[in-house]
């Protein structure tokens, strides 16, 4: 699983940094709002910045672009169980 995880992750960071009108493609479909649930912080390790509410510190001044992005597409709610803010047609 974890594996799989970092697989994701990794393919989140290409697309958000090399191929990033994909990006723009995906959020344009991409419906809902963040829960911040956390549950995408901690799908290979547990971010650093996520306070013991399992909320991130970081939230509204300076989160990474892969975070920001965070569903990119069903696979991404498929590693995190399929429940988030977040949803795809």
């Amino acid at each position: 699983m974890r594996l799989r995880n970092l697989k994701g992750e990794v393919r989140r960071i290409y697309f958000n940094y090399v191929k990033k009108t994909h990006v723009t493609r995906q959020l344009a479909v991409r419906k809902g709002n963040c829960e911040q649930c956390g549950k995408c912080c901690s799908l290979v390790f547990r971010c650093p910045f996520l306070n013991r509410e399992n909320r991130c510190m970081i939230y509204h001044k300076g989160r990474p672009r892969h975070c920001k992005t965070f569903p990119l597409d069903q696979r991404d709610l498929k590693d995190i169980g399929g429940a988030c803010g977040y949803y795809f047609d």
